[in-house]
């Protein structure tokens, strides 16, 4: 009795350290003990997906969006509805996240690690949520998927994102040279199951260089219960350098007649 009393007494002092945890102090010297991850850690297991899109976002953020910056964007959305968006072009872009973090093409899922959680999306995005004062390499640029740190407020995690400043706001893959977030813009998230299979996200998106006001709204993710993640792609018939006939590189790659031969 008196080894289970230690034992209680020591995860409770864990399960406090880790819900007080302060998104903005020093990296700990050592991540939360596995045993609290498992204690604190509500089930959100499975494979999420939403009806949620760039569409979706466009009449909040259009209110919001400064007025130099509305009729390009409104340009955009029409491109989006007409189909007149160059596809093959964005396929060809990086994924950044803009504060979106997915499940419309392609389900998400979460992981659990010691001093982190992990937002996978079968796409290609891999967020990493810091929860142990863990910071970015200030010598580095800002990940593709922003820098996220968060903490748990009871079975709410409650994350700060420092977005990529080429990110476009809730985007996704529609990233344009001209409509992006800009410096300094962060997303706050605070992400909560509703019900047994309704994940929330409640987002507020800071993003002063192109936003007036900060753009709130919430999604809702539904859990796949009969779905695996897997291999996903968006479209092969995309990437233009297969020949979808031959399976052979699309490109010719035979050298121009004049060109010399390489230095020896």
């Amino acid at each position: 009795m008196r080894v289970l009393g230690r034992w209680f007494s020591l995860a409770l002092a864990t399960f406090a350290s880790v819900v007080g945890l302060d998104c903005h102090a020093q990296p700990s010297s050592a991540p939360p003990h596995a045993a609290s991850i498992e204690l604190r850690t509500p089930n959100w297991s499975g494979s999420w997906s939403t009806f949620f899109g760039p569409l979706e976002a466009s009449s909040a953020l259009e209110r919001a969006i400064r007025p130099e910056k509305r009729a390009e964007y409104r340009e955009l959305i029409k491109q989006y509805l007409t189909a007149q968006v160059n596809f093959r072009d964005l396929y060809c872009r990086p994924y950044l996240f803009g504060g979106f973090s997915e499940g419309a093409e392609g389900d998400i899922e979460f992981t659990y690690a010691p001093g982190e959680v992990v937002l996978l999306w079968e796409g290609g995005l891999v967020r990493r949520i810091y929860l142990d004062g863990r910071g970015p390499d200030p010598n580095q640029q800002i990940a593709k998927a922003g820098n996220s740190r968060g903490l748990w407020d009871g079975d709410t995690l409650v994350v700060d994102t420092e977005l990529n400043p080429d990110a476009g706001p809730f985007l996704g893959y529609l990233n344009t040279p001209t409509i992006r977030v800009g410096r300094n813009a962060h997303l706050a998230e605070r992400i909560h199951l509703k019900d047994a299979d309704t994940l929330e996200f409640d987002l507020t998106l800071i993003a002063p260089e192109l936003l007036a006001d900060p753009v709130k709204m919430t999604v809702d993710y539904h859990r796949d219960r009969g779905y695996v993640m897997g291999e996903y792609t968006r479209c092969t018939q995309s990437d233009r350098s297969l020949d979808a006939k031959s399976g052979r590189i699309g490109y010719d790659t035979t050298p121009p007649a004049d060109l010399p031969p390489p230095p020896k």
